[in-house]
């Protein structure tokens, strides 16, 4: 009482991070939540720290939680990623109303981490049609920069950000994006300052290369491109991954 009363002098906002909130008694939660409301306290942060938490009860419980408190007290949402559910969850938390929402870039933190930032920003946009304020051209350059600064590889299949994850080698996937983009896509990446990638590799068809080779002013006869498929699908098995275009 005696932090929250010298941060009120200060004209500071209160917040208070609820430890383990996932492991504590809900009922007890709220009980000392009310109370600290009647302190001064303006916003609590409820941490699934050892991440204990899916989106179902994710969502009961910050339902119950701000409906028990007044609505100018703010609700946020701090989750683990011991289970991969770290973005789920976090995005059940928002769809219940919390007003705020821990992620970190990459996802990185403690164990395996937190909710990734650029997950949730797009997720939240695309799935659930939400609003935010966040310029998501820097997305890409930030993890980048992140990943260079602390020294942590980013995944090449990382979500939004990962190198490969606007790369297509399925010649049916070619195929339809050269007609019409919207084929195989959830979402633009030209809003994040990225594009489509065709990589030739073992699944490719023939629109594959024929395209490939057309942005370099290349136009071959059919049976040089059979012998060239083959050649392609000969090395990708090799060496079991799609080939690499500089």
């Amino acid at each position: 009482r005696r932090a929250v009363a010298y941060g009120q002098e200060k004209d500071m906002i209160i917040s208070v991070g609820l430890e383990d909130a996932s492991r504590a008694h809900q009922d007890f939660l709220i009980y000392l939540m009310k109370k600290l409301v009647g302190d001064g306290v303006q916003r609590f942060r409820y941490a699934d720290t050892v991440s204990l938490l899916n989106p179902v009860t994710t969502s009961q419980r910050m339902e119950r939680i701000i409906q028990s408190l007044p609505g100018d007290v703010e609700v946020e949402i701090h989750c683990h990623n011991d289970f991969g559910l770290a973005t789920a969850n976090t995005l059940a938390a928002m769809s219940a109303g919390v007003h705020w929402a821990s992620t970190t870039i990459m996802g990185l933190g403690e164990r395996a981490g937190n909710a990734a930032l650029e997950e949730v920003v797009m997720a939240w946009r695309h799935l659930y049609q939400g609003e935010d304020r966040i310029d998501v051209s820097f997305l890409q350059p930030l993890a980048s920069l992140v990943s260079k600064a602390s020294g942590r590889k980013l995944s090449e299949a990382k979500p939004i950000v990962g190198s490969m994850v606007f790369s297509h080698e399925s010649g049916i996937h070619v195929d339809g994006l050269i007609k019409n983009p919207k084929t195989y896509q959830s979402f633009d990446p030209g809003e994040i300052g990225r594009k489509h990638q065709f990589v030739p590799g073992r699944h490719s068809g023939f629109s594959t290369i024929v395209y490939l080779l057309q942005q370099e002013g290349i136009e071959i006869d059919s049976t040089k491109r059979e012998e060239l498929m083959k050649r392609v699908r000969s090395r990708a098995l090799r060496q079991k991954r799609a080939l690499h275009i500089p």
